[in-house]
């Protein structure tokens, strides 16, 4: 039996990165042995994915070592996002050479751009490449071989339903997915607190619009412990308590596409949030606070529905940029009056991304020899 080893950022509380493990394990042939690392204290979440498909918990370094794999398989999400990628973090990476007889890194997104030289070293380790985006191509392409699949869900399953028309027939329900932009430190700043309540001004009055003409508005954190903050806030200043939906109690990660198509419009941050709008067909004003947003909905010709807001001006989110009162009201009528134009759109490129991610867990396999 052949055995693997995935590692990704997995039990984190981070609902983007969950759904890729979830995506993994059912990829993945019933006859093959996975380990997945995964944090200590994380037992709630592990119970869950093992009722998926059953698999072994690996906790630590020490540990991984004391197995051979057939492969190591970096499996999808923002793995290698950072400039301090030096001779510790190649050592760190290198040693799975030593335990396994192939290396993959499989649907990751690149950006920004590590340093070369130590990354290049990386990279030539490896026995196949696939990232998640075109950036991300274009740097590991400079020195190997390389494929853009796509983010690693694209490859998930979702149920025919009647898009066309759907707003009319359905509840008129309105889905929020906001992102805490900033730290508890950072909130210390008064500069920062002014543009924390500027956003939350111009998210309150855009939902607060859904709400006045009779939606139910509904909230979803992709980052428990983290989100919810700017939500309460976000809630306060609208002056409502509507339902905030969380994964084990109000639904499960493999409900989530169903969740998606029961909404008219919504208001998202997050990647994966933005990505299963898209996926779904569900027209959304996009809130790009990092790169790979902006590049997905380029990808998509969905550019127009998003709006660029740097955190803070560093290499990950770009330049200290905020969204001027008014932008996301703008943005949503037209919206809304593009919305077939956004259905259509989004159906087609979902269904060619599904078909590259599949088509490269084809190629994993092979080079595995499963």
């Amino acid at each position: 039996m052949k055995k693997i080893l995935l590692k990704g950022f997995f039990g984190h509380n981070n609902l983007g990165d969950d759904l890729l493990l979830l995506e993994g394990l059912k990829k993945y042939p019933m006859d093959v042995m996975l380990y997945i690392e995964w944090p200590r204290g994380a037992t709630k979440e592990l119970k869950y994915y093992q009722s998926v498909r059953d698999f072994v918990p690996i906790y630590g370094i020490k540990e991984i070592l004391r197995h051979r794999y057939d492969a190591v398989v970096w499996s999808g999400g923002g793995l290698f996002p950072s400039r301090r990628f030096g001779f510790k973090q190649l050592l760190k990476n290198s040693i799975y050479r030593f335990v396994s007889s192939k290396m993959i890194l499989n649907g990751v997104g690149i950006v920004p751009k590590p340093k070369r030289h130590f990354f290049d070293c990386f990279l030539r380790l490896l026995d196949y490449c696939s990232v998640r985006d075109d950036k991300s191509w274009q740097f590991v392409s400079a020195s190997a071989a390389a494929i853009n699949c796509g983010d690693l869900y694209w490859g998930s399953e979702t149920s025919e339903s009647n898009w066309w028309g759907k707003i009319e027939q359905e509840k008129k329900k309105y889905l929020v997915c906001l992102a805490n932009p900033f730290s508890d430190v950072e909130l210390k700043n008064v500069k920062t607190v002014n543009r924390f309540e500027k956003l939350v001004k111009q998210c309150g009055d855009l939902i607060r619009t859904y709400r006045n003409t009779g939606y139910e508005i509904n909230y979803l954190p992709f980052y428990r412990g983290s989100d919810e903050k700017f939500i309460d806030r976000v809630q306060q200043y609208v002056g409502t308590n509507d339902k905030v939906l969380h994964f084990g109690e109000d639904f499960d990660l493999d409900t989530i596409n169903h969740l998606f198509q029961q909404y008219s419009f919504g208001l998202c941050m997050r990647f994966h949030s933005i990505l299963l709008a898209v996926k779904n067909a569900l027209p959304i004003v996009a809130i790009e606070y990092d790169f790979k947003s902006e590049i997905l909905l380029k990808e998509a010709g969905l550019e127009r529905n998003g709006i660029r807001y740097g955190i803070r001006k560093d290499e990950f989110f770009g330049e200290e940029t905020d969204i001027e009162d008014g932008t996301l009201l703008k943005l949503d009528e037209r919206m809304q009056r593009d919305r077939d134009d956004f259905i259509k759109k989004s159906l087609s490129f979902s269904k060619k991304k599904k078909i590259e991610v599949l088509a490269n867990y084809q190629n994993i396999f092979r080079i595995i020899g499963i």
